[in-house]
């Protein structure tokens, strides 16, 4: 997904670097629509598996107390909230029984972090899937990179 990152060693740091690449021209992949189609599929319906479980709950009841309003939809319960309401809400469900997609180049899951913010701002925003696309594969190389550098997941 997406060119590899360069990585640098000069006086940039980490943060500067990885802002740089996602703000970067990189075009979205053809070939990585029906990728992402799975990739929702497959995010969406862990999000859903995991729709009575005791975090999804609390935090439903947190967001419900909070009274955030927005376009972005919370996927639990078809309900709308701000899009930063729904992407902690649907990244707390995708992640609650941890059976989101496994990159294939090492033992991570980079769409259940990436796939509920970027569609709560392409709802936000009314983005069309190239976009998507592009933002996706931005994510997941900069998630990569990142996890690389680190000792464990």
């Amino acid at each position: 997904m997406g060119a590899p990152m360069p990585l640098r060693t000069d006086t940039d740091g980490l943060t500067s670097v990885l802002a740089a690449f996602a703000a970067g021209d990189e075009t979205a992949r053809d070939e990585h629509e029906d990728l992402l189609g799975r990739i929702l599929v497959d995010t969406v319906g862990s999000a859903l598996a995991s729709a009575h479980e005791p975090a999804e709950r609390i935090l439903q009841n947190w967001a419900a107390a909070e009274g955030t309003s927005g376009r972005a939809t919370v996927w639990t319960t078809g309900r709308t909230a701000s899009a930063a309401t729904a992407a902690l809400l649907n990244g707390t469900a995708g992640h609650q029984l941890d059976y989101d997609d496994i990159s294939p180049s090492m033992p991570i899951h980079p769409s259940t972090v990436i796939v509920p913010a970027l569609l709560a701002v392409a709802e936000q925003r009314g983005a069309d899937t190239r976009r998507l696309v592009q933002a996706y594969d931005v994510g997941a190389a900069v998630f990569r990179a990142v996890a690389d550098l680190l000792p464990q997941h």
